[in-house]
Parts: structure tokens; sequence; C-alpha cells
């Protein structure tokens, strides 16, 4: 390994070049500080050995130079000095100076100093070539997290898609659905059918947990409820030449052996689906472990129907049952997922049932979409921003007979 040695002295730069020699290094001589400088700009040293007080320049002065000069390497300089007080080491190691050996010099002292700085410029060397390498990790990550980002919004864009009409004209009624991620995807999903004559299904489901293997059991889902043909259906089939609505809790019992047939990886959903029908008001639904829908009914009142049951994945010989409800001309059925009422506030405090059926109660008069709005309005309110810790929907059906 080469050695820099500078002193002026000529007599102590050959004895200090002869120890070096013979403990297998390879000296370097210098006359000057200024001659040091000029050498080490133009070749990489790791090790110095600087006397203190010379010419021109002196020692810390050297090594205030050295500091600044670019290079791939570190240089590790041991200044030799007969000033052994504090003051003096003090201003040594703040001109950049990283050891000291007092004068006369020592030769085994001097060899333990070349050993230290030698271990110490090999750590610097590793964790040069961890930094090299951690660097170029983060680059790899920054380019894959920028396509992780990009395949995130189209995979968002699709599951967004999946509710294709946001807003539906019926013969008897306004169906209006939303759907909005906590995340880049989410395991939310509301929808509808035609389901025979003067009949909809409806539903508002949630998948547990977050991310993408929530949103792949929800697209999954989605191509079981979404159709529209009673062969790809899962709520629908023949019947003579037309096509009947299994009944909800048929429904959630054959979603409940899918789901614990195939390998979900754990996750398990909540579900509300309605089976409506247009022509008399009058609706039956399964709960499964959804929060109970609200009617909001025509008088202004918020009234919350259903009594619980089990969500579905989790049990084998789960059991349901059916519900019942009627709707009068103006009357608006309202299906939601926990995400609403389990958000909280910056003191940790949920919104519960009670704040989105005063919600409700306060924008009574409110339409459709203009209605999710000012919900969605008073939650961001409520939770201090617009970023939710778990993903809303809703679907709602105004009955206008």
């Amino acid at each position: 390994m080469p050695v820099l040695v500078i002193d002026d002295s000529a007599a102590q730069r050959r004895l200090i070049c002869h120890m070096l020699s013979q403990w297998g290094y390879d000296p370097v001589p210098c006359e000057t500080a200024t001659h040091g400088l000029e050498v080490l700009k133009q070749r990489q040293m790791s090790l110095v050995v600087c006397d203190w007080v010379m010419p021109e320049m002196s020692g810390p002065e050297f090594c205030a130079h050295l500091r600044k000069i670019e290079t791939d390497g570190y240089s590790y300089v041991i200044l030799l000095t007969s000033k052994i007080g504090r003051d003096a080491i003090t201003a040594g190691l703040d001109s950049g100076a990283d050891d000291f050996l007092s004068k006369p010099v020592h030769p085994p002292e001097l060899l333990a100093r070349l050993r230290a700085g030698e271990r110490i410029l090999q750590i610097h060397s590793e964790l040069q070539q961890k930094n090299a390498l951690l660097s170029q990790t983060l680059e790899k990550l920054s380019v894959l997290y920028v396509d992780l980002d990009r395949d995130l919004q189209a995979a968002r864009d699709m599951q967004q898609a999946l509710v294709r009409e946001p807003s539906v004209s019926l013969p008897e009624a306004q169906l209006s659905l939303m759907l909005r991620a906590s995340g880049h995807v989410g395991g939310d999903l509301v929808g509808y059918f035609p389901a025979g004559e003067d009949k909809i299904g409806m539903f508002s489901l949630d998948v547990s947990g977050h991310g993408v293997s929530a949103a792949m059991i929800t697209a999954r889902l989605a191509r079981l409820l979404l159709p529209h043909s009673a062969e790809r259906n899962l709520c629908l089939r023949r019947s003579g030449g037309g096509v009947q609505a299994l009944p909800p809790v048929e429904v959630a019992q054959a979603l409940n052996r899918l789901m614990l047939r195939e390998d979900m990886g754990g996750h398990y959903f909540t579900l509300c689906y309605v089976l409506f029908n247009l022509k008399t008001g009058t609706g039956r639904f399964v709960q499964a472990g959804h929060p109970l829908p609200f009617v909001l009914r025509n008088g202004g009142t918020v009234q919350e129907i259903g009594t619980g049951g089990l969500p579905i994945g989790l049990l084998e010989d789960a059991d349901w049952v059916e519900q019942k409800f009627t709707l009068t001309g103006g009357d608006r059925l309202f299906l939601y997922s926990d995400g609403w009422v389990e958000c909280p506030n910056p003191q940790g405090q949920l919104w519960q049932e009670a704040g989105l059926a005063a919600a409700l109660a306060r924008h009574q008069a409110r339409r459709d979409h203009d209605l999710f709005s000012a919900l969605t309005c008073d939650l961001e309110a409520y939770a201090g921003g617009d970023e939710f810790v778990d993903d809303i929907s809703a679907a709602m059906l105004a009955y206008r007979p």
C-alpha cells in the first residue's frame, strides 16, 4: 500500500520511508505540503504521514486543503507533532486530521497507527460499497415503484369500471351507486342486475382486508354478481322462457360454499343482497355481517332495518334469515359499507351508525348523487381530511312509482 510522507526535513523523510519499506509499504516522499497536494490530485493515496510544522503550509493547513479535494477514496492523515496540548489536538482534528503521533517517532507506535488507519479505511471502503449497492437497489426499487404505481392505477380504473352505471333510471325507481377506495384498490363493491319481470337485484359487499388480494376477490365476486345473464350470474336461473331470481338466503348459501371451497387466502366478506319488486315496492334481503340498511322515509324519518347475520366465508354451517321491507312513493333504500361508520376522527372516535343516520336526516332533501356528495363532505369534515382508513361505498334505490 502506498503511503505519502510529507516532511521538510530530509533526514526525517528518509527515516520514515525506510521504516515503511521494512514494513511492506510503498513510501512516496514529498518535501512540501504543496507538493503533497499535487501528488494527491493525480494519485489516490489512502495513508498520509505529515509533519505539523513546515514552511509555506503547516500540517493542519494541508489537511484543510486536502479535505476540499474531490477524490474517489478517503485519505487517512497522521500528523507528526511535538505539540501534545489539548488545544493543538483540537485544532488538528478541526482541520481534518485523523490521528496524531508525537515526535520523535517511536517505530512500533507508528506501525500501530498505520494498522489502525488501514482498519478504518477498510471499514470506509466497505461502507462505500454497501452505499453503492444500496443506491443501485434504491434506483431499481424506484423504477419498480413507478411500474407498480402505474399498474395499481390501472387496477383502480378497472375496479371503478365495475360500477359501469353510477346512476340508473329504472321504470319505477332511480338507482345510484358510489365506490371510493381508500388506496389504489379496495375490497368494496356495489351493483345491480335485472332479476326477472319487474324485479332487480342490488347488493353491497365488503371483502376483508385491503389492497391487491382483497381487490382480486372483489373482481371474482363481480364476475358472479354483476352479469345480467342467467348463465353467468350466480343469483339468477332460467325458468321456462324467462329469468328467475334465487331467494336471497340461497344466494348467501351459494356464495358461502364457493368461498369455503376455493382458496381465498383467509379472506371473507360481508354482504347485503336485496331482491326488490319495482311494481309492488316490496323487498326481500339477506344481511351477512354487513351494516344494517337504512330506509329514508318520504316523511323525513331515517329507519334502520334488518337483524344482522354472519359474514360469508367463515363457517361451513352458517345460516341466514330472509328479511322483508316495503317502500312507498318517495322512500329510499340506502346500503353502505362499514368504511362510513368505522371512520375515526383525529381523536380516534368513530363516526358510527348514529353519525351516518344524522347526516342522512340532515341532507334528506338532496337526491341521488347529490346526497352521496353531501355525506362524503360530512365524513371528510369528521375525519379531518379526505383520506379515509377504509373504502367507502353505497347503493341507494329511490322508489318513485
